[in-house]
């Protein structure tokens, strides 16, 4: 019998880094929009974001990991999993629709609400992917189907997108025609999760030898880098932001998170009460984040407080430590904080 897979140290450790790295993104996009792509600020803002963009791909390669090597009910997600995640929504989507209303009409009240904050798009995600959980656990008995579904949602949800977008970079005469094609494929549902959750259920499945293990680090590091250089360089051949190498599609972003899972998985095998802790309380950290550096920001302290090399770690330790104790007084409401966070 497989231990259960929520409690498996490695899994505890990256929900602590990928709550971690989500704070030092948005942390650091909340004043790289706002300033002249370049200069200097804009650059070191730029490279700390290239370091951090492998989140959602960790949470959905989490997901993989813990789900489909189980057997579970398209009832029991209907009615325990999705039901956690809509309440989470609902009572947080308030909360910041407060924070930010400051005029307009009961529309536009009422739109903000069901919106959501910009990083609230997870949720009803994630609900999505729970529908689809009890189906690709059939899959996922077949390890041979398994790998097949995968490298195909590689190629159609991954690939193509991101692929299509490079070469409208690098030859802009061909963007017409590249982005056209490319539109013809319907490919956001296997971008947004076929792709993902079998990868990591094959990872922790999957035994691999030092030697593949340190070509998957020289790739997660080199990824890592190229994602910030690259944006530099994209964004200043294009005249304007360009996100072409930070997004979740990105061959160098996904290295990074598929290199942070790998070293995770065999290295870090032991489980300190206080990672467990704090891995315990991360999703109150991610609900709850948004709010607090915006808040820090309000009363003038971000990233440009300093030099933004030292700024960018020293906001998000604060915003961290912040986010973690609300998330632990919320917990121990009452009957209700379990659905909070």
């Amino acid at each position: 019998m497989e231990p259960k897979k929520e409690k498996l140290a490695y899994i505890q450790w990256l929900r602590v880094f990928a709550a971690a790295a989500v704070i030092i993104a948005h942390t650091d996009g909340q004043t790289w929009g706002q300033i002249p792509f370049d200069s200097r600020d804009w650059m070191v803002l730029s490279m700390y974001d290239g370091l951090v963009r492998w989140p959602v791909l960790m949470f959905m390669m989490i997901t993989g990991t813990i789900f489909l090597p189980r057997r579970t009910s398209l009832k029991s997600m209907v009615t325990k999993n999705i039901p956690r995640v809509l309440t989470a929504f609902v009572f947080w989507s308030a909360v910041y629709t407060l924070f930010a209303w400051r005029a307009g009409t009961t529309e536009d009240l009422l739109l903000m609400f069901l919106n959501g904050h910009y990083h609230m798009w997870y949720l009803p995600f994630l609900c999505g992917v729970y529908l689809t959980i009890p189906f690709l656990q059939k899959i996922a008995e077949d390890e041979k189907l398994t790998r097949q579904l995968l490298v195909l949602s590689c190629i159609l949800g991954l690939l193509i997108p991101w692929g299509s977008n490079a070469l409208s970079l690098l030859w802009p005469a061909t963007a017409g025609v590249v982005t056209t094609v490319a539109g013809k494929f319907n490919v956001t549902f296997f971008a947004g999760l076929l792709a993902l959750l079998p990868m990591g259920h094959l990872l922790h499945r999957t035994e691999l030898s030092p030697e593949r293990r340190r070509v998957i680090y020289g790739l997660g590091i080199l990824g890592a880098v190229l994602t910030g250089v690259g944006t530099i360089w994209s964004t200043g051949k294009m005249g304007t932001y360009s996100s072409v190498f930070c997004t979740n599609a990105s061959p160098t972003v996904i290295a990074p998170g598929v290199a942070i899972y790998v070293f995770a998985k065999y290295n870090l095998n032991r489980l300190p009460k206080a990672v467990a802790w704090v891995a315990d309380h991360s999703f109150g950290v991610y609900l709850v984040h948004a709010l607090v550096i915006e808040q820090l920001q309000r009363y003038g302290f971000h990233v440009l407080t300093v030099d933004p090399i030292i700024g960018v770690p020293m906001v998000s330790v604060a915003a961290f430590a912040i986010s973690l104790a609300i998330s632990v007084l919320l917990s121990k409401i009452p009957v209700v904080g379990k659905y909070l966070v």
